[in-house]
């Protein structure tokens, strides 16, 4: 007997059968909504929001965030001037720049 025969049987009993049907089957599909919630809500959790150790959240590693920081300039003429003019080396003392 298919299903569609079992449900013409039971409209033959009233229709208080069938209510009664669809009010049992509306109850079971809630339970199993808040059922697949929780399993979402479980495997959403990470060590680092569940409360566990960070030892029991796996090899897998949170992802590295992008730097805030400014890139400085590549120009090298630029490094370690101030403002916009060059760097210049000081010239190498001698002996002789000491003994006046």
């Amino acid at each position: 007997m298919s299903r569609r025969q079992q449900l013409l049987k039971l409209t033959k009993r009233g229709i208080g059968v069938l209510i009664g049907l669809v009010l049992k089957l509306e109850a079971q599909l809630q339970a199993l909504r808040g059922q697949i919630q929780q399993l979402k809500d479980q495997l959403a959790l990470t060590s680092r929001n569940s409360g566990k150790p960070p030892s029991s959240g796996g090899l897998a590693k949170p992802p590295r965030l992008p730097s805030l920081r400014q890139k400085p300039d590549a120009n090298p003429e630029n490094s370690g001037a101030i403002g916009d003019a060059p760097c210049n080396p000081c010239p190498r003392p001698t002996i002789s720049s000491f003994i006046r």
